[in-house]
């Protein structure tokens, strides 16, 4: 990357235990690396919009139309900004490539007036129905996949044992994981194959019963009951899920 700025110091500042100042030096007066161009301004209202995006991106108090955007610092990160911000507030896609490409503010602004076709509708991106299956992803292709071919339907199970300590209320715990399951869509999704094509339905919050099971090991007698536990939380870990019915989740409470 080439330095938008270079500084003509009599010394580097100094801290008062004698290490450099960074701070210091972001506040050093430098001159501005020239474009090797002589300042020309905006002639039209794209190249207008186009120097604020570069002048808040590049950081600069003044771009010309004629200055080369790599010259004055940019690089393939800031490059991305800018896509970003044309994208965001002129509705207008524009490929990265492009910039690197034509790498001035004249050049760039011809090039996508002269591709009108690639506007396009950013509005908001409307939330598809639920009452219809859905497409799949490919990471849930690819789990389904696997859980119809391995020998071991278990082998992709997450387990998750936690020890709590103390007085513990048993009902808000309950509550708590049905505002999680109401408000994550992924915990009331099952695969379901309808026809050819594999798709995902997701359930109603109120429609899918909290898997929710309580085992009592008090019962056990003290000498006991770590070895029962450890059997029982094996046996869970081991026990497989079916992705085509839901929940594809399961809670054991352990007293």
């Amino acid at each position: 990357m080439i330095p938008s700025c270079f500084f003509v110091l009599p010394a580097l500042p100094l801290t008062a235990n004698g290490k450099l100042d960074r701070p210091a030096l972001e506040h050093s007066k430098g001159v501005d690396l020239a474009g090797g161009a002589p300042y020309a301004a905006p002639r039209t209202e794209l190249e207008r919009q186009l120097e604020e995006f570069w002048k808040t991106a590049l950081r600069k108090d003044q771009v010309g139309i004629d200055d080369n955007f790599f010259d004055l610092g940019g690089h393939s990160l800031l490059a991305i900004v800018i896509c970003s911000q044309v994208t965001r507030r002129l509705n207008v896609e524009l490929p990265v490539r492009w910039l690197f490409d034509h790498p001035t503010i004249e050049r760039l602004a011809r090039q996508m007036q002269s591709h009108q076709c690639l506007s396009q509708d950013t509005g908001p991106i409307a939330k598809a129905g639920r009452q219809t299956p859905l497409p799949i992803s490919f990471g849930q292709q690819r789990m389904w996949l696997l859980q119809q071919t391995l020998p071991d339907l278990a082998a992709y199970n997450e387990p998750r044992a936690f020890h709590l300590h103390g007085r513990v209320d048993a009902a808000r715990i309950r509550r708590a994981l049905h505002t999680i399951v109401e408000r994550h869509e992924v915990l009331r999704t099952a695969l379901v194959q309808q026809g050819e094509n594999l798709v995902q339905q997701v359930a109603a919050a109120e429609d899918v019963p909290l898997p929710w099971q309580e085992v009592d090991l008090q019962a056990v007698p003290p000498g006991e009951q770590q070895a029962a536990l450890e059997e029982r939380l094996l046996a869970e870990a081991r026990r497989p899920l079916d992705l085509a019915q839901v929940p594809v989740w399961r809670v054991v409470w352990i007293k």
